[in-house]
């Protein structure tokens, strides 16, 4: 834990922790930074489509760029650029860009 302010943006010269071409995610919490939260940074390519994932943590879906839908358990969300999306642990969630622009968020979890 710490008692300072962090300003949380990824690192340039660290590598994606997940890219494909289509999708990249980058943590955005310094790994010496000792934080009760994970803060990741998710870029969808126009027309993806991510896989269904589950996690025993609870999450906030804050949208910073672009549009598509958010799909948190049989919910379908369409979301664009301020839209913030609550997800409660153990539901099942993907998300989707749409047909014509990129989805940006980030992902916030308390550990």
């Amino acid at each position: 834990m710490t008692d300072k302010a962090i300003r949380l943006t990824f690192a340039k010269d660290e590598a994606p922790r997940y890219q494909d071409g289509k999708i990249i995610a980058q943590n955005m919490v310094p790994g010496a930074v000792k934080a009760p939260i994970l803060l990741d940074w998710v870029c969808l390519e126009p027309n993806v489509v991510t896989g269904e994932e589950i996690h025993p943590i609870n999450k906030i879906f804050s949208i910073v760029g672009g549009a598509g839908k958010v799909f948190v358990g049989d919910e379908v969300l369409q979301v664009g650029r301020g839209d913030v999306v609550w997800c409660p642990s153990m539901l099942p969630h993907h998300f989707a860009a749409s047909e014509t622009e990129p989805l940006e968020l980030t992902v916030t979890k308390w550990k």
